[in-house]
């Protein structure tokens, strides 16, 4: 029990470390956040997300799905649980859950943004799952 719980939580920080990772340099190609951004009104949170352009999206989509691939290979392989994927499919609905938090937290991103993390998680974790067997 408690090697599946360790491996769950390593697996959520290390995919989180990786997306947080895509993140810093996808926001790279965009516009320099204003002054004081995190005391912004919401309107100007989403007015600086629409402005960021499709290679930062893509960069930070294309993280996601290797933080999800590293997810599941982290899961697999701390937990040990080689026949079952209960715990990759458990990381990965949390990691999708998050992915939609983000979608919500910071407005203004596109409609594919969310649907590729919704669409696209499971099966990456599954093959992280699939990699460390």
């Amino acid at each position: 029990m408690g090697r599946r719980v360790l491996g769950v939580i390593v697996a959520l920080i290390t995919a989180g470390g990786i997306f947080f990772l895509f993140i810093m340099v996808a926001s790279a190609f965009g516009a320099q956040p204003p002054q004081n951004f995190e005391y912004r009104s919401r309107a100007d949170v989403e007015a600086y997300m629409r402005s960021m352009p499709l290679l930062g999206y893509i960069t930070a989509s294309l993280g996601g799905l290797l933080a999800s691939v590293a997810a599941g290979w982290m899961v697999t392989k701390i937990s040990r649980e080689w026949r079952s994927m209960v715990l990759p499919v458990i990381v990965a609905l949390l990691l999708t859950i998050g992915g939609i938090i983000n979608y919500f937290y910071w407005g203004g991103q596109p409609l594919w943004f969310l649907a590729a993390c919704v669409v696209l998680t499971l099966p990456f974790v599954l093959i992280g799952y699939r990699i460390a067997r």
